[in-house]
């Protein structure tokens, strides 16, 4: 399968520690904007335990799934979501990686 979508650019915004009840550790937080729906979105990639990333978008909106399905720009802004990735990976050579 060969992806021919374009990404946004990710623009990093903070990391803080996660002082709650949860696994997760540390959370690094960025930001993009679609042209195309013209929606800003907040993607957020939760440390956890053993170098494991969960990667979230939106977690604090209520229609965070409409937001990416309904408006019709789904692969750019999936794309644009495994950016991050390779930016993690040079902080955490031996990180995991699951889409929330």
């Amino acid at each position: 399968m060969r992806i021919t979508s374009k990404d946004y650019n990710l623009n990093f915004i903070q990391t803080h520690p996660v002082n709650d009840n949860t696994d997760n550790l540390k959370s690094y937080i960025y930001t993009f904007r679609s042209p195309k729906t013209k929606l800003n979105y907040v993607l957020t990639a939760g440390l956890h335990e053993n170098d494991f990333f969960a990667i979230k978008l939106d977690k604090r909106s209520n229609n965070r799934y409409s937001k990416v399905i309904n408006k019709g720009d789904v692969g750019n802004i999936l794309v644009t979501c495994a950016k991050v990735i390779p930016l993690l990976l040079k902080m955490f050579p031996n990180a995991s990686f699951g889409f929330y």
